[in-house]
């Protein structure tokens, strides 16, 4: 059967990559010797028996469970099963739902009516209205709450399952039925389009006179609605710039150098070590360099990572900005995106980094998984009570930006 094919031709591509360094060794003029080959045709034989072993195993189950095997998700896990046995939990297999997903976090743009939902017992509630969209348009507010879509009740649906429902091919239309203070019941028809999320929000703190810019993704078009952000904030007289990248899961490495690069020109931004100890390095681009006079301070949590924290590090390393708040994630590696034909999706990990002068910032954890060491650590921390209720951009309830605050303020008193 095709699945099957397809999953034996994955085991047949590992022996052909095993053999291909062989080559490689060739190629580059370093001898081979006798005891390498016998060691490489023992890989091989035992590599073949380990497909023998799979086959027999998937055509037992197949034949031989006691219900109906859907085989794709037999083929997904193993596949699956493959990825997780490095013990790396930033190489994965996504399957085409999870990948499509994965795609429009990175991308930051969807089809759809516009709009971020969360999970309700009634299908789904709207939190976030993106600005000129279907959603906005139609009068769709936060706090409404799915009911039904295209006819279909929501209720007991995942978000997931609501959301794959709203969404559709551009220029169709899609009707929502939704709950308004638990009481009004509207229905509309919305007509989808192409959304491009917002990844990056602004606001002007107006008694303290700073600047305030909340980073959410580093996707694809992070740099350009910074750009714009940043205009917007910085056209008015301004004692500080605070960037805040709490909560931030980071994003594309490119993206990360394009917005270094607004701050540090030409200069180093990591050293990556990849396959074989092969060192590569990356460097800001020039011509992209903001003019920025007043101080900088960027928000920082646990949950800062991947490209969030390169873009901290090269700031802080560089003496750009300051850092408060708690250690970042301590996500020291770079994954690729491997798109594959059935619309499923390898993330691996090919390299792990170093920042141009922090030590090692790789994570650490003990058996249970809690956190022992790794991250960047702020230069001012702040330990925010975890009952507490945070208002990300108001001074008067988030602690960690009223630290930042403080710290403008002694610089430029």
């Amino acid at each position: 059967m095709k699945t099957l094919r397809a999953l034996l031709w994955t085991f047949a591509f590992a022996i052909l990559f095993t053999a291909g360094f062989v080559h490689k060794d060739f190629r580059s003029g370093r001898p081979v010797s006798l005891s390498q080959i016998l060691l490489l045709a023992k890989q091989e034989d035992s590599s073949a028996t380990a497909d023998r072993v799979f086959k027999e195993n998937y055509n037992r189950i197949e034949a031989n469970y006691y219900k109906p095997v859907n085989t794709r998700d037999l083929q997904y896990a193993g596949y699956q099963g493959m990825f997780a046995s490095l013990g790396d939990p930033h190489t994965n297999f996504l399957p085409p739902p999870i990948a499509r997903e994965f795609d429009v976090q990175t991308h930051a743009s969807f089809v759809g009516i516009g709009a971020r939902v969360e999970s309700n017992s009634l299908g789904g509630r709207f939190v976030t209205i993106f600005p000129n969209s279907p959603a906005q348009e139609a009068g769709i507010i936060p706090g409404d709450v799915i009911t039904a879509v295209d006819g279909v009740a929501t209720a007991g649906k995942t978000v997931d399952e609501v959301v794959d429902r709203i969404r559709g091919k551009e220029g169709t239309k899609v009707k929502v039925r939704i709950l308004r203070d638990n009481k009004k019941v509207i229905n509309l028809t919305l007509k989808r389009r192409e959304i491009i999320a917002p990844t990056v929000t602004d606001a002007y703190l107006d008694g303290p006179q700073v600047a305030y810019v909340q980073i959410a993704t580093f996707s694809a078009p992070t740099a350009s609605q910074f750009d714009k952000a940043l205009d917007r904030v910085m056209a008015k007289p301004v004692r500080g710039l605070v960037i805040d990248l709490r909560g931030d899961p980071g994003g594309y490495l490119e993206t990360a150098i394009d917005l270094i690069s607004r701050f540090v020109e030409d200069k180093l931004v990591l050293r990556m070590k990849s396959f074989g100890g092969k060192e590569e390095i990356a460097t800001g681009y020039s011509g992209s360099l903001r003019n920025i006079k007043v101080p900088i301070v960027l928000l920082v949590d646990s949950e800062t990572a991947s490209a969030a924290e390169i873009f901290a590090g090269n700031l802080k390393d560089y003496h750009i900005a300051t850092l408060v708040g708690e250690h970042t994630y301590g996500k020291n590696e770079v994954q690729d995106v491997f798109p594959l034909k059935d619309g499923s999706t390898a993330k691996i990990t090919i390299a792990k980094y170093l920042l141009p002068s922090t030590p090692d910032i790789g994570r650490k954890v003990d058996e249970d998984g809690r956190f022992i060491s790794g991250g960047i650590e702020p230069d001012f921390k702040v330990n925010v009570d975890p009952d507490l209720v945070v208002e990300f951009g108001n001074p008067s309830k988030d602690p960690v930006l009223q630290r930042a605050l403080d710290v403008i303020k002694s610089k430029t008193n």
